[in-house]
């Protein structure tokens, strides 16, 4: 930690001032004024290195110079920065405050800014709500079991076996420990908990850090990043809910240079919840969590939770990059389906009665199908209704589960006498139409529900029937109301299922067009449930049309491709088909037959083929990142892989590996002819991953500048890195940037040999002769 003094003065320059330290202690500063005219603003604050008896001393000499600031700056704001009260006259304080204006602080209150619910509780905010959320459901939470995934960090407890428990305890001390994991990525399907997990991870680190600044300590202060700040952001990234987050949400307006500050410093802890859309279509937030990576400036790396789908982490590309590249900093959590004790703990709270909690776990034990299901917290809860009343059946598919909690729903509704006009049909076609519109426009707002209710009413009934029924239509038990006025689905999973409704509803009216699928790019969780919710009249004509839009290049066609390879699983329906060039990133063929397809030139970032049957493939010139392949021997020797040339890494069964001499062995003793590539020496592929802090592998332009702490971060496979990034720049590949520490990419022809070299392995004259300046293998010819 840096000294008081240190520390006050890069917090005041991330406020926006121009900061200049005037002796041992004081920080005077200046910026243009807040008032519109051409005066400046000015801030005294004097830190002083003494405590106690020493500094009890020397308050009348703080007061005569308190004297000269106000006379010089009657309006500036001043403050006397103590790391204690203690040994400070309570007269000091008073005439500090009456007769010069100046605040006696301590770091607690100085480094820190309100909410704006603080200070009135009746103002609405969406920390609060999560605030009261996590407070409600304290005592009712059930144990969320975990496992920590890809990696040799530790949780430090292995004995835990609740989440909330371990990342509350581990975000508390991340200030004392900064050599462990303090990035932590969440993962999990919809209705496994994440949000219930932020809810109480939120209430718990804000209770522990109000206390902490009641009692005038300095503590991290939780910040939650949740889909409530869309509605007035400028745009769909992060950057702009941040702002917007910061601009409505303190009892003053903070920049995002000051939140960064807190973050880097230990006084902040970031939780970000329900934004993988956001996540998926935002090309910089990790780029952005990198500068925070390597900031000169802070203490320490900043504290942050990332709650987000299975689906989204296994292909996002930024983000898996962002976890193999901080791989030390990063913990990404799993979190695992409820087990026999939570089952059974859920259900003694549900039911009230330990003998049924026992008789409905039996039943579920008994029966493998439904004991799956309800291994996932929100399934388990629809299930012990179905028991409840009688009617738990021992099989039941997912959408089948759900369709039955749909139905419990809208009779709880009648039960209440309200919709008691509107027929099942009419109320399932608005919440069908109403989870699309959340899914596409992140909320649904009240005009959105008069629209659709227009549309489902039945004729004939009377204006005041009418408005009764629009105005019942908002409260149905599936919706939350969210801070900014609009409605949410308050179960993932709900809405989920419901779009996945409405779209094959209007792929099966348009089976030509596919209907609605070329709006956006669809959750993995909608696009899977999809096929059980299509009838069979059009299937054949949806499935010819899934085949002869997979290979175009726009929404409509990803979406097409993505699907057709869920509907197909188990099967040989793609075999034959062209999938040469296409963009299978992500994708997972499940236990698809695929014997001699032709995967030539194609994206396989991530994709999943350790189902599949590969014999006799082809690879030729395929983007091989992630990739992830069986353990079968004889299937990958058949594989037709050619030159290479852009293999970065793979996945055979657990091994990870980033090699071609590697993979080569992975193939066990036999001659293998399917990897013909040469090898590439270890200066040049580290010279290939320190352009790819640049360059994206498919030769898109990732970024122009990074810190130069950045460019040393990640795989190191010479021991030599410092002296390489400095060839580099030498060489004019790279050059420094006009800010301190910042590296940028070259913008000349060399920039087309980077991209070259990144992509292909081509070696141009002027990289040939770096790599022999740089290869410490006389005569290597690198790319041979």
């Amino acid at each position: 930690m840096k000294d008081l003094l240190s520390l006050a003065q890069g917090y005041l320059a991330a406020e926006g001032w121009d900061v200049k330290a005037r002796g041992r202690d004081l920080l005077r500063g200046d910026r243009d004024g807040r008032r519109g005219d051409d005066e400046k603003d000015y801030v005294y604050v004097w830190a002083p290195a003494e405590v106690g008896d020493s500094l009890s001393n020397r308050e009348v000499p703080y007061l005569r110079q308190f004297g000269e600031a106000q006379e010089l700056h009657q309006s500036s704001e001043k403050v006397f920065l103590v790391p204690t009260l203690r040994g400070l006259s309570s007269r000091f304080r008073e005439d500090a405050k009456h007769w010069y204006g100046v605040k006696v602080l301590v770091p607690a209150q100085f480094f820190d800014t309100s909410f704006r619910w603080e200070n009135d509780e009746r103002t609405a905010s969406a920390s609060s709500e999560l605030r009261k959320r996590g407070a409600d459901i304290a005592s009712k939470r059930i144990q969320q079991p975990f496992n920590i995934i890809g990696s040799q960090n530790s949780n430090g407890d292995p004995t835990e076996t609740d989440l909330m428990k371990s990342l509350c305890r581990t975000l508390r001390s991340a200030r004392h420990a900064p050599d462990r994991p303090t990035i932590h990525i969440v993962v999990g399907p919809a209705g496994m908990g994440k949000s219930v997990l932020v809810e109480s991870l939120y209430a718990n680190l804000y209770e522990e850090f109000l206390a902490d600044k009641r009692a005038l300590h300095l503590s991290a202060r939780p910040f939650a990043l949740l889909p409530e700040y869309l509605e007035d952001a400028s745009s769909s990234t992060i950057r702009s809910l941040l702002d917007n987050y910061l601009r409505t949400e303190f009892a003053r307006p903070l920049d995002r240079d000051v939140f960064n500050w807190r973050l880097v410093h230990g006084l902040g802890i970031w939780l970000l919840d329900g934004l993988d859309e956001i996540l998926e279509r935002d090309p910089r937030f990790f780029d952005d969590l990198e500068d925070l990576m390597t900031t000169p400036d802070g203490d320490s790396p900043p504290s942050i939770v990332i709650c987000v789908r299975d689906s989204l982490f296994a292909t996002h590309r930024g983000l898996k990059d962002f976890c193999e590249g901080y791989a030390d900093n990063v913990n990404v959590y799993k979190l695992e389906g409820w087990r026999h004790q939570n089952k059974l703990e859920f259900a003694s709270a549900r039911f009230g009665s330990a003998e049924l909690a026992q008789d409905f776990v039996r039943t579920l034990v008994e029966n493998p199908a439904i004991d799956a299901l309800a291994s996932t917290p929100y399934y388990c809860g629809l299930l012990s209704e179905e028991f409840g009343a009688g009617v738990l059946q021992a099989k039941y598919s997912e959408t089948e589960v759900l369709e039955r909690g749909l139905e419990r729903i809208i009779a709880r509704e009648r039960d209440k006498e309200l919709l008691k006009d509107m027929p099942n049909e009419s109320i399932r076609d608005l919440l069908e139409s109403c989870a699309i519109t959340n899914l596409f426009d992140g909320g649904i707002s009240t005009e959105d529900v008069q629209t659709y209710a227009e549309i489902v009413m039945p004729a004939g009934i009377s204006d005041e029937e009418h408005k009764r029924l629009v105005t019942q239509m908002g409260q149905i038990a599936t919706f939350a109301q969210g801070s900014d006025g609009k409605l949410r689905f308050a179960q993932e999973a709900l809405e989920y299922y419901l779009a996945a409704a409405y779209l094959a509803k209007g792929m099966q009216l348009a089976p030509e067009n596919l209907g609605n699928l070329g709006r956006q790019e669809l959750p993995e969780d909608v696009l899977r449930l999809i096929p059980s919710c299509l009838g069979s009249d059009a299937e054949i004509e949806i499935w010819n049309t899934l085949l002869a839009k997979m290979s175009e290049d726009s929404i409509v066609g990803k979406n097409a491709l993505r699907l057709a390879v869920r509907m197909s699983a188990g099967s040989s329906q793609l075999m034959g088909l062209p999938f040469a060039g296409l963009d299978l990133s992500g994708l997972t063929f499940d236990n698809h037959a695929l014997q001699n397809a032709e995967f030539d030139g194609a994206d396989l970032t991530n994709t999943d083929f350790r189902t599949a049957n590969l014999t006799g493939a082809s690879l030729d010139n395929c983007l091989i990142k992630g990739t992830m392949l069986a353990v079968n021997e004889e299937m990958l020797r058949s594989i037709k892989f050619g030159g290479m040339q852009r293999f970065y890494s793979a996945y055979v069964g657990e091994k990870f590996i980033e090699d071609i001499a590697q993979l080569r062995n992975a193939f066990g003793k036999s001659p293998m002819d399917a990897v013909q590539a040469s090898s590439v020496c270890a200066a040049a592929r580290q010279l290939r991953h320190l352009f790819g802090k640049y360059v994206e592998e498919t030769g898109r332009g990732r970024r122009k500048e990074l810190p130069e702490r950045a460019l040393l971060r990640g795989t190191h496979l010479v021991p030599n890195v410092e002296d390489i990034l400095r060839e580099v720049i030498r060489s004019g590949y790279l050059v420094d940037g006009p800010y301190r520490g910042k590296i940028r990419r070259a913008e000349d022809d060399s920039y087309g040999e980077i991209v070259k070299f990144r992509t292909e392995l081509e070696l141009s004259p002027g990289l040939k002769a770096l790599l022999d300046d740089m290869c410490q293998d006389a005569g290597c010819s690198h790319v041979g």
